[in-house]
C-alpha cells in the first residue's frame, strides 16, 4: 500500500546578498506571503497574477514530491528519486532503469508510470473562520470527531461532486491556529520523459551529494496526459543564463513537516524512544535488503528503491537524533516552555483561557508511553498486499459511516483517490513482498514476546516464514481487478471473502481500530 502524505505547499524566500555567503530566507503559505517586507527590502511587490500564476505552475507527486511545470505541454520536473518508484515499477529482468536511466526517444513512446498521481495547486482558501465555528466549545475526543466532521463539509464543498478531478486537503497550521483548504487538479495519467542513471544523479552517494550537490544531475522529467494529451496548464519557464548575484529567488514547493514548535518533553520522547525504536526496526530491515538484492540480478532491481528509501531514512532520522543530543538544546527548549507559562501564569485572564498546557501534552505523553512500541511493532506488519487488505477492509467499515464521521481518507471527496489506488496496475514482486511481510511479523515478534495477543492473531502457531509464505501464496490481492471488486463490493464482499489477506485484516481490525483510537 502506497501512503499519500499531505504536505503542505509553501513559498521559499532567499535574497542573496551582492559578494556575502549568507541569506535571509523565510518560508510562506502562497495565501499569507510578506507582500510588505518583499516592497521594502528588495523593491519586489507580487501581483495577485503573479501570485496565482506559481500556484498553478507548482505541483506534487501523490507521494509528497515536491514538482513544477516548466512546459505548456504537461513537462514536470522533479528530483530524480521522486522517479523512482516509477522507474523500478517499469523495470523487468532485462531492463533496470532504477541503476541505468531512461529517455523515451517520442512523446507518444513516454510510458506511464505505475499508480502515479500528480497534483496540480488550483487554489488556496482560508477556512480558519469556519473551522472555529465548527469547533467551537469542543476539547479533546469531541474536539477531534468535530474537525473531522468539518473536514467532511469542507472537502466536499471543495471537491464539488467531482472527486475525480479535484482533491482538497484541509490543513491545520500552528497547532490549530490557522486552517487552509487546498485544492489540486488531479492528474493519474503520468509519464516518464527522462531519468538519468543512479550513478549520475546521486554521484557520490550521500557524502559527496550532500557535499558538492550541484556536481548530480538530480532530476527526472516527467509528463502529464488527460484524454491520451499531454495537459495544458501554466508553467515555469527556463531562464538559461540562471539567477544573478544578489537576485531575489522563490523557490515553491512541499516542504516536509517541521518540529521546532514541540515542546521539550515531546522532543525528549522523540529522542528516546520514537527515533531509537524506528531506527532499530529500520537497521534491520536495510540488513535484510542488502542480503535479499544479492541474491539474483532480479532480486537487486525489485530491492533497490526501497533499500535506498531505508537507507535514505535512517540517514534523516539518525541525524536527527544526533541533533535532540547536542548539548544545551534541550536545556534551550526547556526554558522557553517555562517562560511561556510563566507569561501564561502572569495574567489571570490568560489562566482562565490557555491553562497548564505543558501538564496536558506530559499527560498525553504519559498515555504513548505505554503503549507506543507495542502499536508500532503492529503497525510494521501493515504494508505490501497486507496493507491493501487492511485498507479494503477500513474502507468497508468507514463507507458504512455517515461521511461526518469517517476517518480522514475515507470521505466521499477522498474516495476517487482512494479507488485509483486500489485498482492502480503496480507489479508486485512475490519474492520481495514475502521477504518483507516475514521480517515485520519476525519484528513483531521479537518486540511484543511470543504471548502477546497480538502475535498469537497474526502467526497462530506458524513461524513468520511459514505465516507470510501461506498468505502470499493463498491470496489473489495481487490483481487489482480483484481489489476493486471487494471495493465495490463493499462490507458484504469483504464479510463474504475467504481470501487469507482479507480475513487477517479482519481479524486485525479491532486491535487496530484501538491503535488508531486510543483511550485515556
Amino acid at each position: 500500500m502506497r501512503v499519500v502524505k499531505r504536505l503542505l505547499p509553501t513559498l521559499l524566500i532567499a535574497g542573496t546578498a551582492l559578494g556575502s555567503a549568507q541569506a535571509e530566507e523565510g518560508m510562506w503559505t502562497f495565501d499569507h506571503l510578506p507582500a510588505r517586507q518583499l516592497k521594502q527590502q528588495y523593491g519586489f511587490e507580487p501581483s495577485a497574477e503573479w501570485i496565482n500564476h506559481v500556484i498553478q505552475s507548482s505541483a506534487r507527486l501523490a507521494e509528497g514530491c515536491s514538482a513544477s511545470f516548466v512546459s505548456g505541454d504537461g513537462l514536470v520536473m522533479t528530483n530524480h528519486h521522486c522517479a523512482n518508484t516509477c522507474l523500478t515499477d517499469l523495470s523487468d529482468k532485462t531492463h533496470d532503469y532504477f541503476h541505468d536511466g531512461f529517455s523515451a526517444a517520442d512523446v507518444f513512446k513516454e510510458p506511464q508510470c505505475p499508480g502515479m498521481e500528480l497534483d496540480r495547486l488550483d487554489q488556496v482558501k482560508d477556512v480558519t473562520g469556519r473551522v472555529a465555528d465548527m469547533t467551537s466549545g469542543k476539547h479533546g475526543a469531541d474536539y477531534a470527531k468535530a474537525l473531522q466532521a468539518a473536514s467532511s463539509v469542507l472537502t466536499k464543498e471543495c471537491a464539488g461532486g467531482d472527486a475525480t478531478h479535484w482533491r482538497c486537503d484541509v490543513v491545520t497550521l500552528y497547532h490549530g491556529g490557522q486552517t487552509a483548504l487546498y485544492r489540486y487538479r488531479r492528474y493519474q495519467d503520468v509519464r516518464l520523459v527522462m531519468a538519468p542513471d543512479q550513478d549520475i544523479a546521486f554521484f557520490g552517494g550521500d557524502p559527496d551529494n550532500f557535499t558538492f550537490p550541484r556536481y548530480d544531475i538530480d532530476l527526472s522529467m516527467l509528463r502529464v496526459f488527460e484524454d491520451g494529451k499531454p495537459v495544458h496548464t501554466p508553467f515555469f519557464k527556463f531562464n538559461p543564463k540562471g539567477p544573478k548575484a544578489g537576485e531575489l529567488v522563490f523557490t515553491s514547493g512541499n516542504p516536509g513537516l517541521t518540529q521546532r514548535s514541540l515542546p521539550a518533553s515531546a522532543l525528549t520522547f522523540q529522542r528516546d524512544v520514537i527515533l531509537p525504536t524506528i531506527i532499530g526496526v529500520y537497521s534491520t530491515s536495510e540488513g535484510a535488503l542488502w542480503q535479499y538484492s544479492r541474491e539474483s540480478k532480479e532480486h537487486l532491481i525489485e530491492a533497490q528503491n526501497t533499500l535506498f528509501g531505508v537507507q535514505n531514512g535512517l540517514k534523516s532520522l539518525s541525524g536527527t537524533v544526533k541533533a535532540l543530543r547536542e548539548p544545551g538544546v534541550m536545556e534551550k527548549r526547556e526554558a522557553e516552555d517555562r517562560a511561556l507559562q510563566a507569561w501564561i501564569d502572569a495574567d489571570a485572564e490568560r489562566r482562565k483561557t490557555y491553562g497548564e498546557p505543558f501538564k496536558k501534552v506530559e499527560a498525553a505523553l504519559a498515555i504513548q508511553r505505554q503503549s507506543y512500541v507495542h502499536d508500532f511493532a503492529i503497525a510494521r506488519t501493515v504494508h505490501g498486499l497486507l496493507g491493501d487488505a487492511v485498507m479494503l477492509v477500513s474502507a468497508a467499515q468507514e463507507r458504512q459511516k455517515p461521511d461526518a464521521e469517517r476517518r480522514a481518507g475515507y470521505h466521499d471527496a477522498e474516495l476517487a483517490e482512494l479507488e485509483a489506488e486500489i485498482s492502480a496496475k503496480v507489479p508486485v514482486h512475490v519474492d520481495l513482498e514475502t521477504m518483507t511481510l516475514a521480517l515485520g511479523m519476525t519484528t513483531m515478534r521479537q518486540m511484543l514476546g511470543e504471548d502477546d495477543a497480538a502475535v498469537h492473531l497474526v502467526l497462530g502457531t506458524k513461524s513468520p516464514d511459514e505465516r507470510a509464505a501461506e498468505l502470499m501464496q493463498g491470496t489473489k490481492l495481487a490483481d487489482p481487478a480483484q481489489r476493486l471488486a471487494l471495493y465495490k463490493g463493499g462490507a458484504k464482499a469483504i464479510q463474504a471473502s475467504t481470501d487469507p489477506m482479507i480475513v487477517l485484516a479482519r481479524q486485525m481490525q479491532p486491535v487496530l481500530d484501538v491503535i488508531r483510537n486510543p483511550k485515556p
